[in-house]
């Protein structure tokens, strides 16, 4: 038969991406809510240990960008045991390094962050698209995301519970990390105008809102957080999920997961908490 070659008219993107992951030693402290269904567990060192030893936080960008290639290559020359920069680059694509949180204050940060939530079963590098996209349009995102290592959150109440707690730790480490980012600015630009009366002032830094971009079940992870007293009203200016399961789960395994529908449809009917929230089907 004949075949007929028909012109691409697409428009081909591609990516150099890079995944730094940030080496924490203990989250933030995590009150118990009234509002979920079962009241949330304190994190003790051991759950503490638990959740970092299962999941983790990373940042992302394109190698492409200037600022940022700089900063792949003054990391990557810091990896231990790699002698090779090409080695070490090809450690960053992959997203097998991580670094302290200092290491972060260094990062060319734009100060806008976006923290990225993957669904059931699914990978941190869902990101990779759309985080060199916007950086090589001009995009004034820093993209951030959590590794929820490929868990079955569609299948246990117990799993989104876990991510529930990371995503708030998260959330607040990216907090403290932009206000610390802001006062060592601030400090940095009145210091002369300080000096002159005879001591420096505590430099007035702000709270930086986070976004959130999830995908599938990752939205639900958003919304459970959203809905308990974990939830800092103000912390979080929008979320916008890509087909979240919003109604009901594809399948119920054990009766966490039906509660866990309740308290969100509870929390819907008595209406939105401080966010924006736009879901694309």
């Amino acid at each position: 038969f004949h075949v007929m070659e028909e012109e691409n008219q697409c428009t081909m993107t591609y990516m150099y991406p890079a995944f730094v992951f940030v080496n924490r030693t203990s989250p933030s402290s995590v009150p118990s809510s009234s509002h979920f269904p079962q009241p949330l567990p304190s994190l003790s060192p051991t759950k503490r240990a638990y959740l970092l030893a299962k999941y983790s936080l990373l940042l992302s960008f394109d190698f492409r960008v200037p600022p940022w290639k700089s900063f792949a290559r003054t990391v990557a020359s810091n990896i231990k045991g790699v002698d090779s920069p090409q080695k070490a680059l090809e450690l960053l694509y992959h997203g097998r390094v991580s670094f302290p949180p200092d290491t972060f204050l260094r990062a060319p940060l734009v100060g806008n962050p976006i923290l990225f939530i993957h669904g059931n079963a699914a990978s941190y590098k869902q990101i990779r698209s759309i985080t060199s996209q916007t950086m090589m349009d001009g995009g004034q995102l820093d993209f951030w995301a959590l590794d929820f290592s490929g868990e079955f959150s569609v299948c246990s109440g117990d799993i989104i519970m876990d991510q529930v707690l990371f995503l708030h730790d998260a959330v607040e480490f990216l907090r403290d990390l932009y206000e610390k980012r802001e006062r060592e600015k601030g400090s940095k630009e009145m210091e002369g105008k300080w000096e002159k009366e005879g001591g420096r002032k505590a430099t007035a830094s702000k709270r930086i809102p986070i976004k959130l971009l999830t995908h599938s079940m990752g939205g639900i992870v958003a919304r459970v957080y959203m809905s308990t007293e974990l939830y800092v009203p103000g912390s979080i200016d929008i979320v916008l999920s890509l087909a979240p399961p919003n109604l009901r789960s594809p399948v119920y395994v054990e009766s966490s997961l039906a509660a866990i529908y309740r308290l969100l449809g509870r929390r819907g009917r008595e209406g939105e908490r401080g966010r924006e929230s736009v879901a694309v089907d």
